[in-house]
């Protein structure tokens, strides 16, 4: 049995990514996929905030593997252009670094580019039902340290 979702379905999804072929994979998934409404997609937060303008939004997919900075000061942006959003960052790898970053701004999902598709979107599922969920190798990776 599913747990209740906090958000109404579907979840209303924000896509960042720096590297185009990926953003628009991703964008073309979960547009694929029951229960996700992509709202806006773009290479940095403040693209997706000018594309979303005057629509809601309740998951941020923010990739944090390049242009770090950038990310964790497009999360900041995000939190205060969407009162209850709720973030799943997504690395190329699984980084301790941006492990304890995730955990100390308590970002609510991680996951890596090597993780399937249904992995991620299990992991924004979770997240849009409340959860925390990190992908098997983060899990692993906290675990160990």
């Amino acid at each position: 049995m599913e747990m209740p979702l906090p958000f109404s379905l579907p979840l209303q999804l924000l896509v960042i990514d720096d590297e185009e072929l990926v953003r628009e994979g991703l964008v073309h998934l979960f547009e694929k996929s029951p229960h996700v409404d992509v709202v806006a997609a773009g290479a940095t937060a403040g693209e997706v905030v000018e594309a979303a303008a005057g629509r809601t939004a309740n998951i941020a997919l923010v990739d944090v593997c390049h242009g770090i900075v950038d990310s964790w000061n497009g999360i900041s942006a995000l939190q205060k252009t969407f009162a209850d959003i709720r973030f799943v960052v997504l690395d190329d790898v699984v980084r301790d670094v941006h492990l304890r970053r995730v955990l100390r701004l308590g970002v609510h999902g991680y996951a890596t580019k090597g993780d399937s598709f249904q992995s991620l979107y299990d992991i924004v599922r979770a997240v849009g039902r409340g959860e925390q969920r990190f992908s098997p190798k983060a899990l692993e990776r906290l675990v160990s340290t």
